[in-house]
């Protein structure tokens, strides 16, 4: 990355001091999915991520069904 360059995605900088540092030495212009908010204060670039954290739970249960192949206790 260098000065010029923008980057958006899912950045997560908070664990990651490193990178923060060099995206700033870069001048390297980045914007995080997780902090854009629409005109209601939402963050609507994360709802993918929350119904995809609940369903994970639910398709575990499926795959732990008998006919999919999960044991007798």
């Amino acid at each position: 990355m260098h000065e010029g360059q923008t980057l958006f995605c899912y950045l997560h900088l908070a664990p990651d001091p490193v990178q923060t540092r060099h995206l700033i030495e870069r001048k390297v212009t980045a914007i995080a999915y997780e902090t854009i908010t629409d005109s209601h204060g939402r963050l609507p670039l994360l709802v993918p991520s929350e119904i995809a954290g609940r369903i994970a739970i639910q398709v575990g249960a499926v795959a732990l069904q008998l006919n999919n192949g999960g044991k007798r206790f």
